[in-house]
């Protein structure tokens, strides 16, 4: 090798690194780019599927749904992600609601 070491990472460590680093959520003028937004409606439109791993979620979900009868780990999971990204970023949540219903409207 090139006397470089490689050391290793747990996926912890990576996911705190991740987690750690600051979002970016408006553009240079603080305001939400209306054509991302009308960008990114049409690339989900067809497939708004969401996937992620975690590890301690997925045991979380899981022992709900052996233990509570009806439990969906789909209905919680799309729960819990919409309040935190909802809190997380607001700006952004709001004008993809106000695209909703322009959406369900007809207009724009």
């Amino acid at each position: 090798m090139n006397g470089k070491k490689v050391i290793s990472r747990s996926p912890l460590q990576e996911r705190a690194e991740r987690e750690s680093k600051p979002t970016k959520t408006k553009n240079q003028q603080g305001e939400i780019d209306e054509i991302i937004i009308k960008k990114v409606f049409k690339k989900i439109d067809n497939k708004p599927r969401l996937a992620f791993w975690d590890h301690e979620s997925a045991v979380v979900l899981h022992y709900l749904k052996e233990t509570l009868p009806n439990f969906s780990m789909s209905a919680e999971t799309a729960r819990l992600m919409r309040k935190a990204i909802k809190e997380e970023h607001p700006d952004i949540w709001r004008a993809v609601t106000n695209k909703l219903r322009e959406k369900k409207l007809g207009t724009k």
